[in-house]
């Protein structure tokens, strides 16, 4: 699985999860099937596609390691010993990367064109 995250190219986070989960689902799928039929590579997989705390293990580093991905990643996994994915899903979800790399621009009222 290789996917990585640019928040100048591609769109949100929750769409960068979304396409994440796309990938982990195919991955499963392909596990499963491979175990299915005694694919040795498959049946070593299979297990690992099972565990909640790999699939979060996977999840984080595809995030950019440019500010304030670190950060963030470092503030998810240093709360808990093991942090489960739903639980860093969430958070990443509460997270607006954008407006803590720059400032949002404000247009003031229409209100003050009228007297120009």
């Amino acid at each position: 699985m290789h996917l990585k995250y640019d928040d100048r190219k591609y769109g949100s986070l929750a769409d960068h999860i979304s396409k994440f989960e796309a990938h982990w689902l195919k991955l499963v799928q392909a596990a499963q099937a491979g175990h299915n039929t005694k694919d040795s590579l498959a049946e070593g997989i299979h297990p690992l596609t099972t565990s909640d705390a790999w699939k979060a293990a996977l999840l984080l580093p595809t995030l950019p390691r440019i500010q304030p991905y670190p950060n963030i990643v470092d503030n998810i996994t240093s709360k808990e010993d093991k942090p489960s994915y739903s639980g860093i899903v969430m958070r990443l979800r509460e997270i607006n990367p954008r407006s803590t790399k720059r400032e949002e621009k404000v247009e003031p009222p229409a209100a003050l064109y009228l007297y120009q």
